[in-house]
């Protein structure tokens, strides 16, 4: 793709992104609740060890969550500021995808998920692989956090024109 075309994504990007740091303050603050909540509990209570450990492991996933939205957020940031450099290099949009579903197998076998991948082609892209993964994995984790447990997530990916085209469906109850 031609910087043109890059720098027409970037508008869209940031002209879609002024509602996104709303949505996170407030996703911020019911996973803080959460945090808390279940920290209190612990405190408060004289629970099993294995109601400890159920507690605790609910405390670091909300932790890891809370990770994820605070470094969405500095990227956003970086993006609005103009101080993100992206690095377009020929990438194989498939097989990144396959690498990302990889690390999110603990969680899709914890909720009785798959992830399917259909490479139309197998096309290259010329993209900066960093932002890609970010955009897949922000489009995966909501398919994974919004469907129904036991079902499949449809990864597509397809040349259209000189792009690359990714679609991903899961079964969940939409936006």
């Amino acid at each position: 793709a031609s910087p043109e075309v890059y720098a027409e994504m970037l508008d869209r990007a940031k002209a879609g992104a002024f509602a996104y740091p709303a949505i996170n303050c407030t996703s911020s603050q019911t996973i803080n609740a959460a945090i808390r909540g279940f920290a209190e509990m612990l405190l408060a209570s004289d629970l099993s060890a294995q109601d400890s450990r159920n507690y605790l492991e609910i405390i670091l996933r909300h932790s890891e969550r809370l990770s994820r939205l605070v470094e969405d957020l500095l990227e956003l940031s970086r993006l609005e500021s103009g101080k993100v450099t992206l690095e377009p290099e020929e990438l194989d949009v498939a097989e990144l995808a396959a690498k990302l579903c990889r690390e999110l197998e603990p969680r899709l076998r914890e909720r009785g998920m798959s992830v399917r991948i259909h490479a139309e082609g197998a096309p290259r892209a010329l993209a900066d692989a960093r932002a890609v993964y970010q955009i897949l994995q922000n489009l995966l984790d909501n398919a994974l956090k919004y469907s129904d447990p036991d079902r499949a997530i449809d990864v597509r990916i397809r040349a259209q024109g000189e792009l690359v085209r990714v679609d991903v469906a899961d079964q969940g109850f939409g936006i």
